[in-house]
């Protein structure tokens, strides 16, 4: 009997002792769990200048594409404005929450470091709380946020062709709007797309202008760039869509050409929608070849030019100092200059590249002085 009270009493002993280990795990990953939710939370922006809280059409029904009716809240028509898509949902995949938040500081910290007055940026987005409050060294931001769906914006010659699609087209809906409500400059700017030059001078010389050499002096080997069926453009008319500007009067030269060209023929649209306009339109001389970025500012590259041409990755990036300058190696027959101007990427790359941790060493740039470069550039003082 005594032995059977001592085996109850010690059975009751282990259930105590597991009660007790349980629920101080418990309480441990309670704890661990409120110390990351506060850290997530203290990183979320609290107060932005946002157009809206709910989530609406990104372009109002009002809007027109006939240019006639009166322009409203003109701002200072030298003041150069961005414009930038950052959806997370209904755009093709290729972002989720945390990689737009961390994609999109970084950017416009490079344009807040780049230009020569703090820009605003316009911020098209379906998670207005991706929106930073300060640039990655600290300075405040002017972000004027417009919540809307991506699948919003007017159907276009890619709305049946795949949801990315017809979200990269509505860039240029975005933009006319930008222009017809406010006026001034307003700039394209991909999230993916870093910029070292100020752009702001750009204006002075042309008041359109896109990036050409998207794939160098050759396309696949070839001496001329297939950009749609029967239609080649030469290497320098070969542009990017990530970085561009235009103004209302371009604008509507895209869309007659779109018209005329892709709506009207009823064949399936080229892959690339934008920057096959673009290139055509150079090639047919629509598009004044004055206007290539790297004509007006010839000292500097643009896009893919650091990386030879391929999608950036630690063996193609070829970065460099010299004389306080970030520059790259010259590629023959290519007419753009030393300095980078701007570096383009792919979701993928940037994210491979630069998202891997809250404060980028640039660890996949080879060259030292120029991992030492960024990180002035980007955490340094402002």
């Amino acid at each position: 009997m005594r032995s059977m009270l001592i085996k109850a009493r010690r059975r009751a002993g282990r259930r105590e002792l597991a009660r007790l280990i349980f629920v101080s795990f418990s309480s441990w990953l309670l704890f661990r769990f409120s110390l990351w939710f506060s850290a997530v939370r203290d990183d979320l922006p609290s107060d932005i200048n946002r157009q809206a809280t709910v989530l609406g059409p990104c372009i109002g029904p009002d809007v027109t594409h006939t240019h006639t009716h009166a322009v409203t809240n003109w701002i200072n028509q030298d003041e150069i404005q961005f414009a930038t898509f950052a959806f997370t949902r209904n755009a093709g995949d290729r972002w989720d929450t945390r990689s737009t938040r961390t994609a999109l500081r970084f950017m416009y910290s490079s344009l807040v470091r780049s230009q020569s007055t703090i820009p605003r940026l316009h911020v098209y987005t379906d998670a207005p709380d991706v929106v930073p409050e300060e640039t990655t060294f600290g300075a405040k931001t002017q972000i004027v946020v417009h919540a809307c769906h991506a699948h919003s914006f007017p159907e276009n010659p890619y709305s049946k062709i795949g949801k990315w699609a017809a979200v990269s087209r509505a860039k240029l809906d975005a933009v006319e709007d930008l222009l017809l409500q406010h006026g001034g400059r307003i700039v394209w700017i991909d999230l993916d797309t870093l910029v070292f030059v100020d752009l702001t001078k750009t204006f002075r010389q042309s008041p359109s202008w896109v990036v050409g050499y998207q794939r160098g002096v050759k396309c696949q080997d070839l001496k001329d760039c297939i950009l749609l069926a029967s239609s080649w453009v030469r290497p320098e008319f070969d542009t990017l869509g990530d970085l561009w500007s235009l103004d209302l009067q371009t604008i509507t030269k895209v869309r007659d050409f779109e018209k005329r060209r892709i709506t009207s023929s009823r064949r399936r649209p080229p892959k690339y929608d934008l920057q096959t306009y673009f290139g055509l339109m150079l090639e047919e001389n629509t598009l004044p070849h004055s206007g290539l970025l790297h004509r007006i500012l010839h000292e500097y590259n643009f896009g893919f030019f650091c990386s030879g041409f391929r999608h950036p990755t630690s063996q193609t990036l070829r970065l460099s100092v010299d004389k306080r300058h970030l520059v790259c190696p010259l590629k023959a027959g290519v007419g753009m200059g030393q300095r980078v101007g701007t570096i383009s990427f792919t979701a993928k790359t940037f994210k491979l590249m630069l998202l891997n941790e809250a404060r980028t060493q640039f660890d996949a740039v080879i060259d030292s002085n120029a991992r030492e470069w960024l990180v002035t550039w980007f955490y340094g003082d402002p």
